[in-house]
């Protein structure tokens, strides 16, 4: 089973995640702003060096901006001026990036595309592939306790009801670690890709750091082969 994590905005808590990632070798990408519009803290340049030693970074815009309908000149200052502030600190080439808020349309994959990137993740929950194209990178769970309601609504968004078994499982499932756990046997039974995703910040507010160490002591019972996404998706077109 191919395991991933990512993890979204850069908020300084990535360094406590990358700690307990490496007490269980793991590996995770971390897409970073420059900033974040929104007042959340970003990693300075110090830390994101700190990250970078064990770690993937990737491009996520200039100020955590959603991209799709931005102006042309905008939107392209977004990525690529994003891209090449994270690259001039770390002083080498980043390959990914992730839409804030899973916000993108075909215009904003050609503006990825054309800043140089070679993929981009989306926030698609319930997957358990690579997806069809390396510029909408599907996710198996953000590692945060969704209802069954809300898997069915991304189940709906992405117009995906193959996705209705494991939203039944949610729904009769009310513990979220037991639950993936039962996503991790099923995952490994079918040698699938198991894809984690989230927020150093979220893990802060809801209190979930424990639940993640709970996870990722449980993952010792399975055969995993932890990549980044930048792995992955060259495994994945080779």
């Amino acid at each position: 089973m191919l395991f991933l994590t990512s993890w979204d905005d850069g908020h300084p808590s990535d360094l406590r995640l990358a700690e307990l990632l490496n007490k269980y070798d793991l590996k995770g990408t971390f897409f970073v702003p420059v900033t974040n519009k929104e007042g959340y803290e970003v990693l300075d340049s110090a830390q994101l060096k700190v990250l970078d030693k064990n770690f993937e970074i990737g491009g996520h815009t200039l100020s955590h901006s959603y991209l799709q309908g931005l102006p042309h000149q905008e939107l392209n200052n977004e990525i690529v001026r994003g891209k090449e502030i994270i690259e001039d600190i770390l002083g080498h080439s980043i390959d990914g990036f992730c839409y804030p808020g899973g916000v993108f349309d075909r215009k904003v994959i050609q503006a990825v595309k054309s800043a140089g990137f070679s993929y981009a993740r989306t926030v698609e929950n319930l997957c358990f592939d690579l997806g069809e194209s390396a510029w909408e990178m599907p996710t198996s769970f953000q590692f945060y306790p969704h209802s069954a309601y809300v898997f069915a609504k991304n189940s709906l968004k992405y117009l995906k009801i193959s996705k209705i078994n494991i939203v039944k499982m949610r729904w009769s499932e009310s513990d979220f670690l037991r639950f993936m756990e039962k996503q991790l046997i099923l995952a490994s039974y079918q040698q699938s890709v198991f894809h984690i995703w989230g927020h150093s910040w979220e893990l802060d507010e809801f209190h979930l750091w424990n639940k993640l160490e709970m996870f990722f002591k449980l993952l010792a019972n399975f055969p995993i082969q932890a990549m980044t996404l930048a792995e992955a998706n060259k495994l994945n077109k080779s």
